[in-house]
């Protein structure tokens, strides 16, 4: 078995290619991953630099441009996407043979409350209810997080309230 002996410069350069490369990863990832996938970043930053290692064990990293990096990324994500999407598949094949535990009525009531609520507090509360974060629902429909916050929590309340006078 032959061991290679590297210069130290080399070693160096290695270290801080990989160091940007996992900085570009990162904002990519960051940039593009929210609501369903937030829990998962950190593992789709390893994913993807475990495809791009993989991919260039013989070339240097620095030979592909940023632009490779962003779609190594962006394919990590869509691949964990299709994933969670056949889980969901595979748990709503299991769930038919089940009772639903959900009560349609409820769910019809529920539309119809939101349907009137002001426009700006139903978007937030649909987007709050998705799933999102206060900062999350801010940067997507481009308000500040101080008015995503309050349009949330008032439209929850009356969200609430209107719920309470559909149930009697």
């Amino acid at each position: 078995m032959a061991v290679s002996i590297r210069p130290e410069g080399r070693e160096q350069g290695e270290a801080r290619d990989l160091t940007a490369l996992q900085l570009v990863l990162e904002r990519a990832i960051r940039s593009r991953c929210f609501g369903l996938l937030a829990s998962a970043r950190d593992d789709l930053i390893q994913n993807a630099m475990v495809r791009i290692l993989e991919r260039n064990r013989h070339e240097e990293l620095g030979r592909r441009g940023t632009s490779y990096v962003w779609k190594v990324a962006q394919s990590v994500i869509v691949d964990e996407l299709r994933r969670l999407g056949r889980e969901r598949r595979l748990t709503e094949n299991v769930s038919k043979e089940r009772r639903p535990w959900s009560d349609p009525v409820d769910g019809i009531q529920l539309r119809q409350c939101l349907e009137r609520l002001e426009e700006r507090r139903r978007m937030a509360v649909t987007l709050h209810l998705s799933g999102l974060r206060i900062p999350e629902v801010a940067r997507a429909a481009c308000w500040t997080e101080k008015t995503a916050e309050n349009l949330i929590y008032r439209g929850l309340d009356d969200l609430r309230v209107l719920l309470g006078e559909a149930g009697r």
